[in-house]
């Protein structure tokens, strides 16, 4: 039975910030040593001239898409030598660096064509940002820092907007110029390595953000292959009298960024034009260099050539979001309004959620061009993302009243210059007190995740309340979700369902799916499954990631629709490419069993690691034991260990018992008795049958504790009333 049907027809959901959280059960460990291993030998394409794709000056229109939608064959090989330059340029500048936040990065752009189309890049080409991804992701800065670097680039835009403020353009010169400098200056610093270097190094020590001296050797030898490897890969795909790069080109491109002066920069990138010019990011740097010399013209040239090379696998590199921004200004200027549009969609599509000044600004101009509700769900999009809440939020609320989105993001500035003297959360307060629906909402999302105040959920549910209560969406569907959760309150479907239904009415997507789901298994309302299924299938229209899962799950079991696995892979698939952790294990799951997908380890490989990246306990759980088995990756216990320890360490039972027997056998860590009986102790307490059963044995043979016949015989029993069978056994045994 389909695993999906689990998270979606069950009455007990739990829900997270924007959606439920499925757990699911996998298998026990492989208790054969010798498991099967399964492998594919990636070769590049073969063209009628050998291996490598056609040159993009003989590409012709796209292909129309094979039956079963794969990206056609020139795109693919397109978009393998895009996405191997990347690679070449990023290795190079990373080798014999000790710096964790360049290796982030290179984590976070190999993360980002791994969640495209399955298919978008040749086998080899996958396979290898895979192995680098899985060797590199240990080297990576922590999430704690990953948030501090996000706080330095808040920062940078609250001092660029108040600096564009305190010029006195507050509005004369047009809507557009409160944003003033801060358009220029707030160039994603949170990602751009070297415009964010500096103040990130001042905020830490430097053991946090450097390697140590064992992990220099061990990442430089693997990194050093890497590299190798990517040459040969990217030479492949380049034909004979086509430019291509080469590596003492690369080595002094990245030279030029150690220095801290823009014009040397930018002379230098105008002298490598002739062998670095075929590398998508060099025209994105060179144009933000000739903007930072106020050269506009030569600013959109490059930007434009960076866009003719724009390519499917690199579409969430900040880069692509900031130079439509830059292309959208420009063609604002010029009067252009249907560019503009264009590019506004664009800088939406392509904007990380941290980036959320590109997003508001999209919104600014929208409202700017008379497209009201695109404005709207612009800010709502930042507001959704948990992202500039406050400034998107005011531009919101002046929307609705008929004013310019521009006048709350001037508030935003005007609110910001306060808390020079005063706590930003002083400021809100005062704001929300007096009955500010806005800041009421953006005071509960402080407590809710302890932003600037200690962390209070019940506090968080009062300012929500109040929020909710003027009839404000997003503060409805937070509302909800808390109650849906019994987070701060106690549990209340009928109170979740009622507050879910308001924010629907209002067009949120989110509250439209949970209020679908709801529906489906009658909590907090009438059971209706013709009602839930036309919720989710119009939000996951509308694009939501958890209801293109849920419809997908429903497709699957047949539940409220036809069964169709068809159209279940094909919603299921959408989800996971834009990152929905379950259904990026789900897909995962079907790959390694060849259910309704021919089987694939190495493919599972790749869609269970993208959804253990983002903390889905059940697939780092699955992915530790391909680990283990050598199924789809190399065989490598001590991989499986660290894995199933990422997933144990957080409460997921059968990773517990996993760990506990990787510690009785000594795979993959030192045999440790007393070591895996304490994580027997952990899933057995919890009802795990299995661990119950293994710890019985420890007790009954002294292992790991002193030897304990009683013992041995309660956990025997406790697994036996389970229907264990080896249990049941073992009593019948011992009696």
């Amino acid at each position: 039975m389909f695993r999906i049907l689990v998270s979606v027809l069950t009455a007990a959901l739990m829900l997270s910030a924007y959606g439920w959280s499925s757990r699911f059960d996998l298998s026990v460990l492989a208790a054969d040593d010798n498991a099967s291993s399964v492998t594919q030998e990636s070769r590049l394409p073969e063209t009628a001239d050998g291996p490598g794709p056609t040159s993009e000056t003989e590409v012709q229109a796209p292909e129309p898409e094979n039956p079963d939608g794969r990206v056609p064959l020139d795109e693919r090989r397109l978009n393998s030598r895009v996405s191997l330059s990347y690679l070449v340029v990023s290795l190079s500048n990373i080798l014999n660096n000790r710096d964790r936040l360049n290796i982030t990065q290179v984590c976070q752009a190999i993360r980002a064509n791994l969640d495209q189309s399955p298919d978008s890049l040749d086998p080899a080409v996958v396979e290898l940002l895979s192995n680098i991804f899985r060797n590199f992701s240990p080297h990576k800065i922590s999430l704690e820092q990953i948030e501090l670097l996000e706080k330095i680039y808040d920062q940078k835009i609250t001092d660029s907007l108040e600096a564009s403020y305190k010029t006195g353009r507050t509005g004369q010169d047009g809507p557009l110029s409160y944003f003033g400098s801060a358009v220029k200056e707030s160039l994603t610093p949170y990602s751009d390595y070297y415009t964010g270097e500096q103040e990130y190094r001042n905020l830490l020590k430097p053991e946090v953000w450097t390697l140590t001296d064992d992990e220099v050797i061990e990442f430089n030898v693997s990194a050093a292959g890497f590299l190798a490897r990517a040459w040969r890969l990217l030479d492949g795909y380049v034909r004979p009298g086509e430019k291509k790069l080469i590596p003492t080109a690369v080595l002094s491109y990245n030279k030029l960024f150690e220095s801290s002066s823009p014009g040397f920069i930018l002379t230098g990138l105008i002298n490598l034009e002739n062998e670095m010019g075929i590398y998508p990011p060099y025209w994105f740097y060179r144009g933000y260099y000739h903007l930072i010399a106020d050269q506009p013209g030569e600013t959109e040239e490059c930007f434009r050539k960076f866009e003719a090379m724009w390519r499917p696998v690199i579409v969430k590199d900040p880069m692509c979001s900031d130079a439509a921004k830059f292309l959208m200004l420009f063609s604002l200027n010029r009067g252009d309004t249907e560019v503009a549009k264009r590019y506004a969609e664009l800088v939406i599509k392509y904007s990380d959620p941290n980036n959320w000044l590109n997003i508001a600004l999209a919104g600014v101009v929208y409202d700017e061009l008379g497209e009201s509700k695109k404005a709207e769900a612009a800010f709502q999009t930042n507001i959704d993302n948990g992202r500039g809440i406050l400034a998107s939020s005011l531009a919101l609320d002046k929307l609705k009243q008929g004013e310019k989105a521009g006048i709350g993001i001037r508030e935003y500035t005007e609110m910001q210059l306060k808390t020079h003297d005063l706590k930003e959360v002083d400021v809100i307060r005062d704001f929300a007190e007096k009955g500010n629906f806005i800041a009421q909402f953006c005071l509960g999302f402080m407590f809710q995740n302890g932003e600037g105040v200690i962390e209070d959920r019940r506090e968080a549910l009062n300012w929500y309340r109040l929020s909710a209560e003027q009839g404000y969406a997003s503060a409805q569907l937070a509302l909800a979700v808390k109650y849906h959760a019994g987070d701060g309150t106690p549990q209340d479907a009928q109170e979740a369902a009622k507050w879910y239904a308001l924010a629907a009415a209002q067009g949120l997507v989110a509250a439209k799916t949970n209020l679908g789901l709801m529906y489906l298994v009658g909590a907090g309302v009438t059971l209706d499954m013709a009602e839930g299924v036309n919720l989710i299938r119009e939000a996951a229209d509308l694009g939501d990631p958890q209801a293109e899962f849920a419809l997908g799950g429903l497709y699957f079991t047949g539940r409220g629709l036809p069964q169709n696995t068809d159209q279940g892979l094909k919603w299921c698939r959408l989800a996971a490419v834009k990152g929905y952790a379950d259904a990026q294990y789900e897909l995962g799951e079907f790959y390694l069993k060849g259910q309704y997908l021919d089987q694939d380890p190495t493919e599972a490989a790749k869609w269970l690691l993208l959804a253990s990246d983002q903390n889905q306990l059940v697939a780092q759980n699955a992915l530790a034991q391909m680990y283990y088995e050598g199924r789809g990756v190399e065989k490598d216990p001590a991989e499986a260990v660290r894995r199933f320890r990422q997933a144990a360490e957080q409460g997921y039972v059968k990773a517990q018992t996993n760990l506990g027997l990787m510690y009785r056998d000594g795979q993959g860590v030192t045999r440790d008795n007393a070591e895996a009986m304490s994580w027997y102790l952990k899933a057995a307490e919890q009802g795990d049958a299995e661990a119950q059963f293994f710890l019985g044995q420890m007790f009954e043979a002294g292992e790991g504790a002193a030897e304990n016949q009683a013992e041995a015989v309660k956990w025997y029993q406790k697994a036996a009333d389970q229907g264990y069978s080896q249990a049941q056994a073992r009593l019948r045994s011992i009696k």
